[in-house]
């Protein structure tokens, strides 16, 4: 009894969390369709963003961007910042896991900054995928929210 007594409080609220997650996807749909004629746009000197999608699957919003890292304008800007620094220490440094995995975090903190509002909005998962085109090696980057319960 308790069980349903709790149920029946729950349910509205699930409910609501379920109805918010669908509306977000929604927007994010009209908002990928909106924007990927304009794609590819260039984000900075070395990023390009791609392609933009958003589904609803199984109560969950899928939202997924697709970037591109242009990894030589990174050594590029890195070699003419940088005193004593040469192209091919750069470019051996983004080879490494090391570079991979602090171009990762640095652009996760980037999302969760720029996406803000989203990390509010239960049930969604973002994913960016980052492809490269030198020696970086490509990722990917993923942001869940919490769970309607």
């Amino acid at each position: 009894m308790r069980f349903v007594f709790l149920l029946c409080l729950l349910l509205p609220w699930v409910a609501s969390a379920e109805s918010l997650t669908e509306t977000f996807c929604e927007k994010s749909k009209a908002n990928a369709a909106e924007i990927l004629p304009q794609l590819p746009i260039h984000k900075d000197a070395a990023t390009i963003w791609l392609g933009y999608s958003a589904v609803m699957l199984d109560g969950t919003c899928h939202v997924r961007h697709e970037y591109l890292v242009r990894s030589e304008k990174v050594v590029d800007m890195t070699v003419k910042n940088s005193e004593g620094v040469t192209h091919e220490m750069v470019e051996g440094y983004l080879q490494s896991d090391e570079a991979r995995e602090k171009v990762k975090a640095k652009m996760q903190e980037k999302l969760r900054q720029d996406l803000a509002d989203m990390l509010v909005i239960p049930n969604v998962v973002y994913i960016a995928r980052v492809q490269t085109s030198g020696p970086l090696q490509p990722f990917n980057v993923e942001i869940r929210t919490g769970t309607a319960m």
